[in-house]
């Protein structure tokens, strides 16, 4: 029997609560970076700055770009470690545990294939769709290797086909008869009941 949208969603929210203590924990060791604390606080200053009116929108967009791009470059690696522990959880633990995430088992739920054939590979493309890892990897790939100028715009890019990919998914899953999302359909998957 498929699983309810509830049963997805608060599967999914207890599964991000337990990357992000995974990924807190790996990465609580490695320190900020000199030119990352003071972008923070550059950061800090210029969002009260326009809070209260002292600049216009025109200079707060044009700071933000720079200090996002500043801030996302000296945090690559926690972007990597957070990338490789959803990556793993979505896509290898819950294929070695029977379909299930951790999540999944609370409310009883796991992930089947729609025709009988459950690869590794599909439990790795739905966490790269679904979970956000390919927009991470883009996002990460795009911060090293690109200047200012086109980072804030591919990162823009990147973060709107993402969030348009994760609104269809939820709506379809919501909405849908048989509770399939997009990244179901591309990898022949469904949620049921255990």
């Amino acid at each position: 029997m498929t699983a309810h949208s509830y049963q997805r969603i608060f599967a999914y929210i207890l599964d991000l609560f337990i990357i992000s203590i995974i990924t807190a924990f790996l990465t609580i060791w490695i320190p900020n970076s000199k030119k990352y604390d003071e972008a923070y606080k550059e950061e800090m200053d210029t969002v009260s700055k326009y809070l209260d009116g002292e600049i216009e929108d025109n200079e707060f967009e044009s700071k933000t770009k720079d200090l996002t791009y500043t801030l996302n470059k000296e945090r690559v690696i926690f972007s990597l470690v957070d990338l490789i522990v959803t990556l793993a959880y979505f896509g290898s633990f819950a294929y070695y545990s029977d379909g299930q995430t951790f999540g999944k088992k609370a409310l009883k739920i796991r992930v089947v294939s729609d025709n009988n054939q459950l690869s590794h590979l599909k439990f790795i493309i739905r966490a790269l769709l679904i979970n956000g890892c390919l927009a991470s990897s883009l996002e990460i790939i795009s911060v090293l290797f690109l200047s200012k100028d086109y980072y804030y715009s591919v990162l823009t890019s990147i973060e709107f086909i993402q969030m348009f990919f994760v609104v269809v998914s939820i709506f379809m899953v919501i909405f849908r008869q048989d509770k399939r999302g997009l990244h179901d359909f591309i990898c022949d998957t469904k949620v049921v009941k255990v």
